[in-house]
């Protein structure tokens, strides 16, 4: 059995590129925080999936963020692909999984929420005794079983303003998505309902922005799409907070946008994202369950005309770094 001791560290595992939207955020806001401990990001390439570091795109993305963001701040980076267990302070983690039961010995580990995928820690198969699942908002405790240790900070992680997020203008100028509609593309079907967003939005000369994963359908219309470009600053978070409203069809993407500000259209048209938690009594959010047209002009024409929260991105991030500091101890 190899052991990996890094006991004086924090290790931030990662499997798949998708985690990033977590980690890059984190990174950028702990440097400056004076840790006693070391950061690691530990890194697998084993994980074949379409965001995986298998992927040689995918690694070689990785790497480069690693060059650009973090490596001048002290940041470590190591594969752990044949390590049997890692002997660490503290481990961060997406979500809970059943290797890291057997992978962590820590002292403590965080779990970060991904989207409605915690849920897999109600049963109580995943977590460890030492656990604390990080949420983006109490309503989402309906889905950890209620011995779970979990903490809910002022504002979502994904989302936590830090200096990369400019660096989207790889994509487009940040200054243009006051005009834009972010839309994430249903995963199969509904290409119809697609194009009814469309045509409603162009009452309103707004653009539309398509977002979609690369294990998904291909998008049917050919502007301003975007598969998995940059994977960090992540597509998914920065250009729905900049853009004036943002549309899922069959996403748990609010589960973070929509708590930190974000207009949200929920066309929870799938069978599986209807039964998803949803937000309730704040005036970004609304959900369409049954699909009627006349409906979504409604739901879009109110969000659009509901003022846009102004929240302070920069305090609510201190405050949550000084959260997150504190579960640290």
């Amino acid at each position: 059995m190899r052991t990996l001791d890094r006991k004086d560290a924090i290790v931030l595992y990662v499997p798949d590129m998708s985690h990033l939207r977590y980690y890059g955020p984190l990174l950028d806001n702990l440097v400056d925080a004076n840790l006693k401990q070391r950061l690691i990001l530990a890194y697998s390439i084993k994980n074949s999936k379409y965001n995986g570091l298998a992927h040689k795109h995918n690694i070689d993305r990785f790497k480069i963020i690693y060059e650009r963001y973090f490596k001048q701040n002290s940041v470590e980076i190591e594969c752990v692909d044949g390590v049997d267990v890692i002997k660490c302070d503290i481990a961060i983690t997406v979500d809970c999984d059943k290797l890291y039961q057997t992978l962590f010995d820590c002292r403590k580990h965080l779990a970060i929420q991904h989207g409605i995928d915690c849920g897999d820690v109600m049963l109580g198969k995943y977590r460890m005794k030492n656990t604390i699942q990080i949420l983006s908002n109490d309503l989402y405790k309906c889905l950890i079983d209620t011995s779970a240790n979990c903490a809910v900070l002022d504002y979502p992680i994904s989302c936590w303003k830090n200096r990369h997020e400019n660096h989207i203008d790889e994509l487009i100028d940040l200054k243009q998505l006051a005009s834009c509609v972010f839309i994430f593309y249903p995963e199969m079907g509904l290409n119809g309902i697609v194009d009814d967003v469309v045509d409603v939005l162009q009452n309103y000369n707004l653009t539309p922005i398509f977002k979609q994963r690369q294990k998904n359908q291909l998008v049917h219309l050919s502007e301003n799409v975007m598969y998995d470009h940059l994977w960090y600053p992540c597509e998914s978070i920065v250009m729905p907070l900049y853009s004036c409203l943002t549309v899922g069809i069959g996403t748990s993407a609010y589960t973070d946008l929509a708590h930190a500000g974000v207009k949200f259209l929920d066309l929870a048209l799938p069978h599986y994202s209807k039964t998803y938690p949803k937000p309730q009594y704040i005036h970004n959010f609304e959900a369409i369950i049954e699909y009627d047209k006349h409906k979504l002009t409604a739901s879009i024409e109110r969000l659009l005309s509901t003022s846009q929260l102004k929240l302070d991105r920069v305090a609510l991030t201190r405050k949550s770094i000084t959260q997150f500091i504190n579960l640290l101890n």
